[in-house]
């Protein structure tokens, strides 16, 4: 080979070199710049740390543990994983720098994801955390983060060198979504309302609708609520609402019209959220428009509502064990329309077992007692019980009774006490019968007819 052709050769192979340098140095590693910077963020928003620290010339344990989130875990980290699924990036291309003095480049990269505090701003409460990533994922406003990665080009790769930068893509961490307890846990005790109804017994009188505030307490004053109820009288389902809507609500506002007298009975309210799971319960007794005649324990002897009384029939009345046995069955409350604080006027019960004279003779004898014990373990109750002669009968025959008058110091708790216990048919009968006023108690038993 001549020198000539020698001289064309090395200069064809350093024109060759010549075309790989740029302003970088003397390798173009330019374009790996841009390739790992397009990667290192992709791998950002997928959370893949073993690749990120495999381009990089350092490790960050702090940025290990965060990516280190998986389904897994969802249960624990479901707000972050629900932020982090906002996660986007660009490469600004335009930022590119090289150094070529030391074999060195930079660039920017701007990562955009939904703006979190934003969203709970907005909400100070979740009911769910399926509410918040709702509320995430839905979120228009954005924080723009932008990051300058760093490079060296060492041994041929392009290297990242400052990997713990990437740890302020996640100001989010260690976040706390504030969750509420659910609706069952804010309702408190229904409250029943219209001039029907009658708080003192806890029932309705012959009303022809059922209006009920429900309250909401503590926290779940910050929710939204969506809901419906449904109303049942025994097994068949009266009425069912429609989906209701209430934003921070002190009280759920419940209304059944019903359009005439509503039938007697015991209507139960559910509560149910939009997912059909329910959060409240609660029952309430209508006395309806009703026959005032009430046959007691299938026999001949009946009970007449005299002017101005009704049943009522509600389940929060807890009878005492009498002779020894739970199965005292109630056949008839008897109310007046005006408030009572001792409750019920007149109860009517019967045992089904026959108890023999003897045994009631006993019980009879000493009810006297009982009164007294109830009023002495009554503090701050100064009484004195009084024998009433009073003479029980039905239609003319004379039944065994106990009348009693029980004066106290300051007159609110003064009444009269009346009870009688007395086999008719095949069954034994217990009446009771407490009221303020002899003229009611006498009215009140003028309502028993043998039939």
């Amino acid at each position: 080979m001549n020198k000539g052709r020698t001289r064309l050769l090395a200069v064809a192979l350093t024109g060759s070199i010549l075309l790989g340098m740029t302003s970088c140095g003397k390798v173009d590693y330019s374009d790996k710049i841009l390739t790992c910077a397009d990667f290192i963020s992709e791998y950002a928003v997928e959370r893949k740390y073993v690749e990120i620290a495999s381009m990089s010339t350092g490790s960050d344990p702090e940025l290990r543990e965060f990516m280190a989130m998986s389904t897994d875990s969802a249960t624990i980290f479901r707000p972050q994983l629900a932020i982090e699924s906002t996660l986007q990036y660009k490469v600004l291309k335009d930022t590119l720098e090289c150094d070529e003095s030391d074999m060195t480049g930079t660039i920017d990269v701007e990562f955009t994801y939904c703006d979190y505090e934003e969203v709970l701003a907005a909400y100070p409460i979740f009911l769910t955390m399926e509410d918040f990533e709702e509320a995430v994922y839905s979120c228009n406003d954005q924080i723009e983060v932008t990051l300058t990665y760093e490079f060296q080009y060492i041994d041929g790769l392009v290297k990242l060198t400052n990997i713990g930068d990437l740890n302020e893509l996640f100001p989010y961490r260690d976040i706390e979504v504030p969750l509420s307890l659910g609706f069952p846990a804010y309702v408190g005790e229904p409250q029943f309302m219209g001039s029907e109804y009658d708080a003192e017994l806890e029932c309705y009188h012959d009303t022809d609708s059922i209006i009920v505030d429900v309250p909401v307490e503590g926290d779940g004053q910050l929710l939204i609520w969506d809901y419906y109820f449904v109303i049942k009288n025994g097994f068949d389902t009266v009425y069912t609402s429609e989906n209701m809507h209430d934003e921070y609500p002190s009280y759920l506002y419940l209304n059944y019209e019903f359009g005439e007298s509503i039938p007697g009975g015991f209507y139960d309210f559910t509560l149910y959220d939009l997912e059909g799971e329910k959060f409240c319960e609660f029952s309430i007794y209508i006395i309806g428009n009703i026959s005032p005649i009430r046959y007691i324990a299938n026999t001949s002897l009946y009970y007449e509502l005299p002017d101005g009384y009704g049943y009522a029939d509600p389940n929060l009345v807890d009878m005492d064990d009498v002779f020894g046995t739970t199965q005292n069955l109630v056949d008839a409350y008897i109310t007046s329309s005006r408030g009572r604080d001792f409750g019920y006027d007149l109860t009517i019960m019967h045992n089904p077992w026959n108890v023999t004279q003897d045994i009631i003779d006993e019980y009879m004898d000493g009810v006297y007692n009982d009164i007294l014990e109830a009023y002495t373990e009554v503090e701050d109750i100064d009484a004195t019980i009084h024998i009433v002669n009073y003479t029980f009968t039905i239609d003319g025959e004379t039944y065994d009774s106990r009348t009693y008058y029980i004066e106290t110091s300051d007159n609110y708790y003064d009444i009269y006490y009346f009870c009688s216990v007395f086999n008719y048919g095949d069954q034994t009968i217990l009446v009771y019968c407490v009221t303020d006023s002899y003229d009611d108690l006498t009215n009140l038993l003028s309502g028993f007819h043998a039939g």
